[in-house]
């Protein structure tokens, strides 16, 4: 970094800034042969556009701007793309200077001449054709100069992209020779001193190659033309390894000292003599773009501007570093040139087409500051200024954020959607399938006209959302989408709930952001089906009001099997999912929830908890009661560890698999190599077996990133599956411990976070950070003994045994009535009489337990119900039930026979007798 700037002196665009500039686009000199002997800037383009430039002393326009119109010169353009331009005295018949312009396949000498115009509009410049030359190769470079040493004259010679130099002797082709190991083209140029060629091979080294020599290689009774493929080999003059690639050739030719050859690498600057002797190389500290050499003053010392691509140019001379500054831009090309007005002025060019021309130094400064009035300063009005500012401060902090919502609420979303999906069928893999999907009719409607507004819709990953992103390029009134959702085959939701945000930018230019929450029907996901009558997963919940019909709690299902007067209804999920059933008890206030997939049952519970409540709140005229739902029996945490430890087995058998694939992968790599270096051995050998042992492994390896995709997908379901239990977990704490709304939004922010299976920490890594921090801060307490430390996981647990510690623990101090936002309160242990923590009773239960009772089943069966702050309705509620509960019994609860079973639900009836016929239906329920 520099604190100098290079000084501008006259700027311009070449073209829209869709062209293309590289270092052979640009040259200087005084092209049009004017009696000033000022230079002029050519300009060519990839484009095969010709500007010819007269910089000059920029005048104002009208509007106070800048004007370079007239500077511009010529402009032309030409049917292929511009390679290099070059100016020279390369007709025969006239000594005065031509521009030469180079084409992949052409070789153009045009005259520029200034016509003098009869009106006050000036002269006008005209482009004529001299003569030209096609080539037979491709271009890649021009050099232009004396060849021979003759005088007053200038040949060409002509680079391309085989490594074939062609030479032209003005208007007659002169002859074409092969460059030895050619294999690359690299920078070509001319040393008059020596009368020789230097350029840069694909090996990295430099090259030289006397003109003469090359003139002589030819064979006898040969006619010279420019397709020759035969000829003697050229011998090179010297070489000199660089060792590495060359950007860029420059060489200085001054009467005093002997040439100097320059070579722009990719991170040294190399100098060498005219014999291949190397006099000094510079290592860079940066990566340069370009450069250029050129003699400077009586004593002809010998400078080099060399621009990097951080925007510096710096000037050396010789090894030292004279001076370094910032450039708007990063050139591909360098001049120097006597400009009218500006003496020595450098020419840059960028490759996006930005000229200019500027110098080094800087301005002396014409402003005076004007003096500083010095003023008594009021401090008592500056306090109060003071104090008013910090007030407006305080009030933006306040409502800034609602200031700012008003003010840049340009649009408004609107979802609407029907009351019921469409079914439909589906022909995917020539299998006819019923798909049920719901249409969101999304509405926009903006204030102003907005531009780039992005809508995304975002639902869990059990369901399919198309189109899941939406762009608007422009919204001028209103717009209208239509985003279909529809259930993942085999998938098993935890919400039906999800959210449409649009995304755009304010007036104020800050990004705002709309969003809208949407809840699908429950017919999305499920269909009507005859209840089973028995099921793995049972749970039983109670309410302090009577039972309700389920076919008046679920209208929308027309087709709802019942049995008796609505007391039994199953539910499956569609693509043949797992089936939930509902059975409502006879005399008490029961429901029972069951089905074969504990994480089905959470959907179902929690809407059949909000459909009793909205129920109930219709009916409220007739009891003003508030409906309490009650969960008495032992948590299911066997069942909820079950899920989770099934899918830590998915996750440990998708590492396994990456861990196959990568060792698989490696084998692969080994058996190509071995067998390349076979191929290469000059010695034939067999290959003994490698290709079997090839294409054995290439298969395993296909079969193995089958398995992984076919997996992940299994992975996506587990976790699905893992998310809905943790819910239902959560909704049955919250129903047995009569845990509040905050605690409940806490412990459920703890035991499902919105994770992927893209993450590197799973969820039992995440529940298991997030349950310690709840049991070290938020069950914290001053003055006691501390809450026990569980070791968390670092990477992929091998089981589960430190999360259920910990989950077990934080449902045993919510069951106790500790609140988690009171950290600093503590609790009596009633079993103990002890004052404190209960932690030595939990690792003695720890170790004499092996789950099949859960922990916290014994305060469970003391007491059915756990109470902390109820209020007075609720304790009366709740005491109604459990005296409904101890007067009516378990065997007929719900008008069904039960056989005794073992295990922690014990208690649970089981159902054996259901009969699922008329007759049947009315005589049990």
């Amino acid at each position: 970094m520099s604190l100098f700037k290079t000084r501008g002196w006259w700027s311009t665009q070449c073209g829209n800034g869709d062209e293309e500039f590289d270092q052979g686009c640009l040259c200087v000199g005084n092209v049009d042969n004017a009696e000033d002997g000022f230079a002029k800037i050519v300009v060519g383009s990839y484009s095969g556009v010709l500007r010819i430039f007269a910089p000059q002393e920029p005048a104002m326009d009208d509007n106070g701007g800048q004007s370079d119109a007239d500077s511009l010169l010529l402009e032309a353009q030409f049917s292929a793309p511009i390679l290099q331009v070059e100016i020279g005295r390369f007709v025969s018949s006239s000594g005065n200077l031509h521009l030469i312009v180079l084409h992949p396949r052409r070789l153009s000498v045009y005259n520029v001449s200034a016509i003098s115009g009869n009106v006050e509009l000036g002269n006008h410049y005209h482009l004529g054709l001299m003569f030209e030359h096609k080539l037979q190769r491709s271009a890649f470079r021009l050099v232009t100069g004396p060849f021979g040493k003759v005088e007053g004259r200038d040949f060409m010679c002509v680079l391309s992209v085989d490594g074939t130099v062609s030479i032209f002797e003005q208007e007659s082709f002169a002859f074409s020779r092969f460059l030895p190991g050619a294999l690359l083209p690299g920078p070509l140029a001319y040393v008059g001193h020596t009368d020789s060629f230097v350029t840069v091979s694909s090996s990295f080294l430099l090259e030289s190659y006397k003109y003469q020599v090359l003139a002589v290689a030819s064979e006898v009774d040969k006619n010279e033309g420019q397709n020759v493929k035969t000829g003697k080999k050229v011998l090179m003059d010297w070489s000199y390894n660089l060792g590495e690639a060359a950007l860029d050739l420059a060489v200085t030719n001054c009467r005093c000292n002997p040439p100097l050859i320059y070579v722009l690498g990719e991170r040294h600057l190399f100098c060498l003599k005219d014999n291949g002797a190397l006099k000094f190389v510079k290592k860079l500290e940066y990566s340069p773009s370009c450069f250029y050499g050129y003699i400077h003053g009586v004593e002809s010392t010998v400078f080099l501007l060399v621009a990097n691509h951080s925007g510096l140019l710096m000037v050396y001379q010789g090894v030292c570093l004279k001076w370094a500054s910032q450039v708007d831009f990063v050139p591909v090309a360098i001049q120097r040139a006597n400009l009218r007005g500006l003496q020595g002025g450098m020419v840059l060019l960028s490759d996006d087409g930005r000229l200019s021309c500027s110098y080094l130094g800087t301005n002396p400064s014409v402003f005076t500051p004007p003096a500083i009035e010095s003023r008594e300063i009021n401090y008592k009005e500056t306090d109060k200024e003071l104090a008013e500012l910090y007030k407006v401060i305080q009030a933006s902090q306040k409502s800034g954020t609602s200031a700012m919502k008003q003010s840049d609420a340009l649009l408004s979303a609107a979802v609407t959607m029907p009351k019921e999906p469409v079914n439909y069928v589906n022909n995917d893999n020539g299998e006819q399938q019923t798909t049920t999907s719901i249409a969101l009719n999304v509405q926009l409607r903006v204030v102003l006209p907005l531009e780039k507004v992005q809508m995304t819709c975002h639902f869990e990953k059990s369901f399919r959302v198309s189109p899941a992103v939406v762009h608007f390029p422009t919204i001028s009134d209103t717009v209208q989408t239509r985003v279909i959702v529809q259930l993942e085959e085999g998938y098993v939701p935890s919400s039906l709930c999800g959210s449409i945000a649009v995304l755009y930018t304010g007036a104020s230019g800050s990004p705002c952001l709309v969003r809208s929450t949407v809840c699908c029907p429950l017919s999305l996901v499920l269909k009507c089906c005859l209840p089973q009558k028995d099921a793995d997963f049972k749970i039983t919940i109670g309410c302090t009001k009577p039972t309700v019909k389920l076919d008046e709690l679920f209208p929308e299902f027309a087709d709802l099997t019942v049995k008796g007067s609505g007391q039994a209804a199953g539910f499956q999920f569609h693509y043949g999912g797992p089936i939930v059933t509902i059975l409502v008890a006879k005399t008490s206030h029961r429901y029972r929830l069951q089905s074969d997939c504990f994480g089905a049952i959470n959907l179902l519970a929690d809407d059949l908890r909000s459909r009793l409540q909205l129920y109930y709140s219709k009916n409220s005229q007739l009891d003003d009661e508030e409906l309490v739902c009650i969960y008495s029996n032992p948590l299911p945490f066997p069942e909820f560890f079950s899920v989770v430890n099934s899918h830590l087995k998915e996750r440990h058998r998708s590492l396994a698999l990456e861990k196959r694939l990568a060792q698989l992968t490696a084998q692969f790599r080994a058996i190509q190599k071995r067998l390349l270096t076979k191929f290469k051995d000059k010695t034939t050998c067999p290959i003994a077996n490698f290709n079997i042992l090839l294409e054995s492994t290439y298969r395993q390896i296909t079969e193995t990133s089958q398995s992984i995709e076919s997996h992940t997908k299994q992975l996506d379901r587990s976790l699905c599956e893992l998310n809905s239990s943790a819910l239902f977990l959560c909704l049955l704490i919250k129903l047995y411990a009569n845990v509040k709304p905050d605690e409940y939004d806490l412990l459920k922010a703890a035991l499902c976070p919105p994770l992927q299976e893209e993450t590197e920490q799973g969820w039992e890594e995440v529940v298991t950070n997030n349950v310690s921090h709840l049991l070290e801060v938020a069950f914290s307490r001053q003055g006691q003994e501390a809450t026990p430390r569980f070791e968390q996981p670092n990477g992929l647990p091998e089981n589960t045994e430190t999360l259920k510690k910990c989950i077990t623990t934080v449902v045993e101090r919510l069951s106790k009535g500790i609140l988690l936002e009171e950290a600093d309160e503590t609790f009596d242990d009633e079993e103990s009489g002890n004052v404190g923590t209960s932690t030595n009773k939990f690792e003695g239960k720890v170790q004499n337990s092996d789950f099949g009772v859960p922990l916290g089943s014994a305060f469970g069966k003391k007491k059915a119900v756990r109470f902390s702050d109820s209020s007075k309705e609720n304790e009366a509620g709740r005491k109604k039930l459990l005296k409904i509960e101890s007067s009516e019994g378990d065997d007929r609860v719900f008008g069904m026979e039960s056989t005794k079973s073992e295990g922690p639900n014990d208690h649970i009836p089981e159902i054996d007798t259901i009969a699922y016929d008329t007759q049947s239906l009315q005589g049990e329920f």
